[in-house]
């Protein structure tokens, strides 16, 4: 873990009983390959590596391939949280044994469907898992074991069609290479640099003399919805641009317009 999605995996882990060791990193701070490896090898019996792809909370983007390679090495097996990266960043699932996603995010459809992916055979039903959580059940109902919203499902497949991915990341890569610039010379801090972040979360850690959550509300009442209300967020007074709509210089220049003023002249 290198943030609070990955603490919520341990968290996760834990509440279901399983053995397991823990690698947990400064928010904001890349995974090193030799420190899974040795980890690794000081465990006995160490069968799966699950960790986050994009890290929401940073805006960490960890080195997918890397974590396969090392795993791949040592014969065990990846399972991955791809909630806030696939559709907003190059995802290669190949040689992972499951994967998660959602149809909001870089999909770009409504909220509210999850979805697993995984590349080996189907598994049986295990009467010790919830049946909403059991992969083997679903399998074995080709999918749909129980009642799922139609519309949801229909959003979805309308967004695929729409979607040229290549397009869509060049775009958002672009435009982040360029606020990214703009929120620098404004005098903010990112906490992710350019090379390890994904180009659609942009995490910015405010001085102290700044308040996140009144310049969250303030931007609000001037039309721009910022991430700024989650706990996590809030203890660390950090707010979060995600330009992972269709957005363009224009739209975000007067936000640019705003912020300057409550860097410089506002107080909280």
């Amino acid at each position: 873990s290198n943030g609070e999605f990955g603490d919520r995996l341990i968290d996760c882990a834990g509440r279901f009983g399983l053995t397991f060791d823990t690698y947990s990193l400064e928010w904001g701070r890349m995974f090193s390959p030799d420190d899974i490896k040795n980890i690794i090898d000081s465990s006995s019996g160490v069968k799966w590596l699950w960790a986050v792809h994009c890290e929401t909370s940073t805006g960490m983007l960890n080195d997918l391939a890397t974590l396969k390679n090392t795993c791949r090495e040592k014969g065990i097996l990846l399972c991955v949280d791809c909630v806030s990266s696939i559709g907003n960043a190059h995802v290669d699932l190949e040689g992972v044994y499951l994967a998660s996603g959602v149809s909001g995010k870089g999909l770009c459809s409504y909220s509210g469907l999850c979805m697993v992916f995984y590349n080996h055979g189907s598994a049986e039903p295990d009467k010790r898992l919830p049946a909403y959580l059991d992969l083997g059940t679903y399998s074995r109902r080709h999918g749909v074991p129980f009642t799922i919203n139609s519309n949801l499902i229909n959003a979805l497949r309308e967004s695929l069609e729409r979607l040229d991915i290549n397009n869509r990341l060049r775009q958002i890569l672009i435009l982040s290479d360029w606020l990214r610039k703009q929120l620098r010379d404004i005098g903010l801090k990112i906490i992710v640099d350019d090379e390890s972040a994904c180009a659609s979360v942009i995490t910015i850690s405010l001085p102290r003399r700044l308040n996140s959550e009144a310049i969250g509300r303030k931007l609000e009442l001037e039309g721009y919805f910022t991430s700024y209300r989650s706990g996590y967020l809030l203890k660390r007074n950090w707010i979060q641009i995600c330009p992972m709509s269709c957005l363009s210089k224009t739209d975000i220049e007067p936000l640019l317009v705003i912020l300057r003023k409550f860097s410089f002249k506002q107080r909280f």
